[in-house]
């Protein structure tokens, strides 16, 4: 990829110029690319052929760029390794950020053409299925980029000096990750060191390259993206059918033990299939947003949107929290929380146990929540009244912007209860405009709660120390429709221990 060898007089004179619509991306900006643009001071991989032949299938106004990270003689079980930080793999994902921070992009694909250390060391060639694998997958997440079209020429070598390249393209011909494709290079002339490509050989890669990636998507369907913020303890990028929407999601991550900063961002999977514009925030740590760090970062977001995109913040627990705290810096026109936090400084709740792992090293919650509410923004909160999130909600000062939904039994995994009753869909229904359709989704539920296992199993809780024939019933239903069994035994066994009985199936029917 580096260019082994290659100089200026190789190339007609055509290509020795800046080449038309196309750029590199080199010291934090974009220049033109041309034949020793970039890092490399002279000579040229297979990227100017691949330019030209893939710059003539963008729409007019449109400009192919490029990001180059490569270097001869390194290996994926050590310089690209994810695991050692500092090396390629770091600068790849940096450079790429950075690139889509100067402005929107659309992510077309990677190119990889690697593997000749690996292919002249065993333990290199053992492990490159694995690392491979690894690596696009954990680029994919760091890039917030799942589906991300991969590329990948198949190392041709000397078998004397490289005696495990068939392992290495064995271990590319069948990788099972999605979006992936090879092409083969056994027909690629070789320099005499039996490992780099001639020029010539470069150029008929380089048009591989641009077919296979051509085959793989079309770059008018790919979503927009682009990076709004890289701190110390989050990220987030817009994504979105347009680089400019009239109207956006933020989407808040809920809490996770450990290192969540290349988790699949909250709700992706939903937004992208619907094209919906959207923005997604991930962090190190969980810290119920208590920083300041929160805020510029919501700053950086509505200056990334521009000042006349309406907003909808949105998110779960911890996110449900975010959404409402940042809703005042965010400018936001409408916030969904589900099950939200007040907060959970012991000193200010002392009975909230359930994140105690958290709250150990936040301690003091240092913002006002109630004073960083947008006041002007309609809120939506849904919440099961039966739960202890009903005490969070009665903390916060409402008023007829407030607008709060029960949902009883639910529990605190109302998502999960609104995907086994079918109704996810119709909670994200018309948030742009008069949404979301809250009657509409306390009928369904109620019609369809009986499919759910969160709410049986919550039913069979709650009504349990009163109404044991009412919990043996919701338990028996449970089991019915698949419950988990060990679960279903244990509160059985809770049942009657609580009702000095034995333990029932009552199949009791309304």
């Amino acid at each position: 990829m580096v260019g082994h060898n290659t100089a200026t007089s190789d190339l007609a004179s055509r290509w020795c110029s800046a080449q038309p619509r196309s750029v590199i991306w080199t010291n934090g900006r974009w220049i033109p690319l041309r034949p020793g643009a970039g890092y490399q001071q002279s000579g040229y991989g297979p990227e100017i052929t691949l330019a030209h032949e893939l710059a003539t299938r963008l729409p007019d106004g449109d400009e192919l760029g490029i990001v180059k990270v490569a270097e001869p003689g390194t290996s994926l079980n050590h310089h690209w390794n994810p695991e050692n930080r500092g090396q390629l793999f770091d600068s790849l994902v940096e450079q790429t950020r950075a690139a889509m921070q100067s402005g929107p992009v659309r992510l077309w694909g990677l190119l990889w053409l690697q593997g000749e250390a690996d292919s002249a060391d065993a333990d290199s060639a053992q492990a490159y299925a694995d690392n491979y694998q690894k690596f696009i997958h954990k680029l994919r997440a760091c890039l917030g980029a799942p589906g991300l079209p991969v590329i990948t020429g198949l190392v041709n070598l000397n078998t004397e000096t490289h005696p495990h390249s068939e392992r290495v393209r064995h271990a590319l011909r069948h990788c099972q990750l999605p979006a992936t494709q090879f092409t083969s290079c056994a027909d690629l002339e070789l320099h005499n060191d039996g490992e780099h490509l001639t020029p010539k050989s470069l150029g008929k890669l380089a048009r591989r390259f641009a077919y296979k990636l051509s085959e793989a998507a079309n770059p008018t369907e790919l979503a927009v993206r682009r990076w709004l913020w890289s701190g110390e303890n989050y990220h987030a990028w817009y994504e979105g059918p347009v680089a400019c929407p009239d109207n956006a999601v933020v989407s808040f991550p809920y809490a996770e033990k450990g290192d969540a900063s290349e988790m699949p961002p909250f709700g992706q999977q939903n937004f992208s299939k619907a094209k919906t514009p959207t923005v997604y925030i991930r962090f190190r740590t969980a810290d119920w947003f208590q920083s300041y760090e929160a805020f510029d970062l919501s700053w950086a977001i509505r200056k990334g949107l521009g000042q006349e995109c309406n907003l909808v913040t949105y998110g779960v627990s911890m996110g449900g929290y975010g959404a409402l705290l940042l809703s005042g810096t965010l400018k936001a026109k409408k916030v969904i929380a589900i099950a939200p936090q007040f907060t959970i400084d012991r000193a200010v709740f002392p009975w909230e146990h359930r994140w105690s792992w958290a709250a150990k090293y936040i301690g003091r919650f240092i913002h006002n929540i109630d004073a960083c509410i947008s006041p002007t923004a309609e809120k939506h909160i849904f919440f099961d009244g039966l739960s202890a999130d009903r005490r969070h909600v009665a903390a916060f000062k409402t008023d007829q912007s407030w607008h709060l939904t029960n949902l009883p039994n639910a529990s605190h995994q109302i998502m999960r209860f609104l995907k086994e009753t079918g109704t996810l869909t119709t909670l994200m229904q018309d948030w742009f405009v008069d949404g979301p359709p809250v009657k509409l989704l306390h009928e369904q539920t109620r019609q369809a709660r009986r499919s759910s296992q969160i709410y049986l199993l919550t039913r069979a809780k709650t009504s349990g120390p009163r109404w044991p024939s009412v919990a043996n019933q919701a338990l028996d239903l449970c089991e019915a429709i698949g419950g988990p069994k060990a679960r279903i035994a244990t509160k059985r066994e809770q049942l009657a221990k609580l009702h000095n009985s034995k333990p029932t199936s009552e199949n009791l029917k309304n």
